[in-house]
């Protein structure tokens, strides 16, 4: 994978995190009760920013790191981790967009239950999420180290 593609790989999914914390970031920060659900995708979707921007420098330079820990990152699972990273955003991106019409200061009784009825999907999202924060966060121990 030349450092080009993991470049424009890593920026596709910050960007698409970005997205994500924009549409839920009004809702966590200005409402007393927001879901519990968004919260978690707004503290996903940061974490991963934040991995993915500290991850980004070393994957580009990839002659900077020691050849024996890179060794122990595959590939495969490198391309599967954003590849579905991506997707998830993007579902979670389906997923959000049509509740975010009705938030204003308050969340209205309608706009609540829309997010309730949503709730049970964006928590497995949530957990996809988990799941490539893990894994990317041990790539970059592995790097790191």
């Amino acid at each position: 994978m030349d450092p080009l593609s993991v470049t424009a790989s890593i920026v596709g999914i910050i960007a698409a995190a970005g997205k994500v914390v924009e549409l839920v970031g009004p809702v966590v920060r200005g409402i007393k009760n927001a879901p519990g659900a968004l919260r978690d995708v707004y503290a996903e979707s940061t974490d991963i920013q934040a991995i993915l921007s500290s991850l980004q420098p070393f994957l580009c330079n990839l002659s900077s790191v020691a050849p024996a820990r890179l060794a122990l990152i595959q590939l495969d699972q490198l391309i599967v981790t954003f590849t579905d990273a991506v997707l998830a955003f993007s579902e979670l991106d389906l997923l959000l967009e049509p509740l975010q019409a009705g938030i204003g200061q308050a969340l209205p009784f309608l706009t609540r239950a829309k997010w309730v009825t949503k709730q049970g999907r964006i928590c497995d999202i949530v957990a996809r999420l988990q799941r490539h924060k893990a894994t990317l966060s041990l790539m970059l121990n592995i790097i790191q180290w």
